[in-house]
Formats: C-alpha cells, sequence, structure tokens
C-alpha cells in the first residue's frame, strides 16, 4: 500500500507528464492564407490573434510555451480567437488580408511587428 502523501505526489508528477505531452503535440498554426481566416473570423464574430515570432528567438518559444499554446490546449478560446502565427524570417510566401501574396516579413513590416515576440489582435479585415 502506497502512502498517501506518496500518492498524491505520483498523481501530481503524471499529470505534468501528460500536460507535456500534450503541450508539445500542439502547434500554433502558422498564418498562410489571412484573407480565408478573415472570413472564418467574421463568421464566428471573433478577433484574430496574430503572434510575430522569430526561428531562433527564445523569447517566442517562451511565449509560446507559456501562454499561446496552453490557450490553445484548454479550447477555451477556441470561440473567442483566431489564432494564427507568423514567422518573420521564415521563407516561403502568404496570401495578405486583401489576397495579395507576400512574405511574412512584408506582413510584419506592415504591422510594425518586426521585433519579436509581438502579439496583435485584429478584426476580421485586418485591421
Amino acid at each position: 500500500m502506497i502512502p498517501a502523501h506518496l500518492g498524491r505526489a505520483v498523481i501530481v508528477i503524471l499529470s505534468l507528464a501528460f500536460a507535456s505531452v500534450g503541450a508539445e503535440e500542439a502547434t500554433v498554426p502558422v498564418a498562410r492564407d489571412l484573407g480565408s481566416d478573415g472570413l472564418v473570423a467574421e463568421e464566428r464574430r471573433i478577433p484574430i490573434l496574430l503572434l510575430f515570432t522569430r526561428e531562433d528567438c527564445g523569447y517566442c518559444e517562451l511565449l509560446k510555451r507559456s501562454v499561446i499554446l496552453p490557450m490553445i490546449i484548454s479550447g477555451e478560446y477556441d470561440e473567442r480567437v483566431l489564432i494564427r502565427e507568423v514567422i518573420v524570417d521564415e521563407p516561403g510566401d502568404l496570401s495578405d488580408f486583401g489576397g495579395r501574396i507576400v512574405s511574412p516579413f512584408a506582413v510584419a513590416n506592415h504591422y510594425d511587428a518586426l521585433l519579436t515576440p509581438t502579439v496583435l489582435l485584429v478584426g476580421p479585415d485586418g485591421r
């Protein structure tokens, strides 16, 4: 028989282990088509949270791990906000709110969000 105080410790350790597994599996959706995201946000009548990050940004990872991913994992924000990550130094393009194909850097520059991490709330039209 396990003493009560050890039993509680085991439960806490297992809960932390399972919580970290969920956090490792969850990801922040990367912005690919902001125009389509805007239509979804408009239909749901919710804002869009844009998280601007860079690949080698320790503060960006800390913000994602400690704030953004727990928001996603909890499910409490699914109907409150649409979350998208714009990786500023990512190669490739995305579609902006006007349907133009631009670089993630151009989107960050448009919002004056070149310092990372930057978090913005915008409406379905990107304003």
